[in-house]
């Protein structure tokens, strides 16, 4: 027995020795291989957020520095900021259209709204969202409104009531307001940029123009 082991041991040991060396390399080999994957694979760069640009509004860099009360006074020279007479929705009278659904059907022609349309659209669309904030969050956001028609149809005195009714500002951007006292588009800028930015300062505001 004892000479067994002395003559087939060491050829065992040699064998199994042999054995690990060869494991060992091999995982020394994928090692290696795994390595050289990682190193050859380039690291992609973050793309950086491109910064929103801001919007150049023309006069609000000869504003910036003027508080939005001397703003109001400012634009109270210019003749913008006015305060007309008193009105209210209910002074646009008129009866709701019984046949309109008739003369729609038979005309290929939209027929013209009642005052009582109208008057219902103005409340709806305008009126509410101007008055209450909670009701402006919840609606379609509509800032801007064409009224057309002959004269004495009503259309200033629709702005009057909205302002009046809803406790707006009332700012007015017409031709024949602004001709007198502007000269130069460097203070027609200036004024225009007031005009936004009171308007956006002391909502609700209405920015009138005829």
């Amino acid at each position: 027995m004892r000479k067994i082991k002395e003559t087939v041991l060491p050829e065992v040991e040699d064998q199994i020795q042999k054995m690990v060396d060869d494991m060992i390399e091999l995982e020394l080999a994928n090692l290696r291989i795994k390595f050289k994957k990682k190193k050859g694979k380039k690291k992609k760069k973050k793309k950086k957020k491109k910064k929103a640009k801001k919007i150049k509004v023309p006069g609000w860099k000869d504003i910036s520095k003027i508080p939005p009360l001397d703003q109001i006074g400012h634009l109270v020279d210019f003749g913008v900021l006015k305060r007309l007479l008193p009105a209210r929705v209910k002074d646009l009278y008129g009866e709701p259209n019984l046949l309109r659904t008739k003369e729609e059907l038979s005309s290929e022609l939209m027929p013209d709204p009642s005052y009582w349309d109208v008057r219902q659209v103005i409340v709806e669309l305008i009126g509410l969202p101007l008055g209450s904030q909670f009701v402006k969050e919840r609606v379609d956001k509509l800032h801007y409104f064409l009224f057309f028609g002959p004269h004495g149809s009503g259309k200033t005195l629709t702005v009057r009531a909205l302002a009046h009714e809803c406790d707006a500002l009332l700012l007015e951007l017409s031709p024949y307001t602004l001709e007198t006292k502007i000269n130069d588009k460097k203070e027609l800028n200036k004024m225009l940029a007031m005009t936004f930015n009171v308007a956006k300062t002391f909502s609700p505001a209405i920015i009138y123009m005829d």
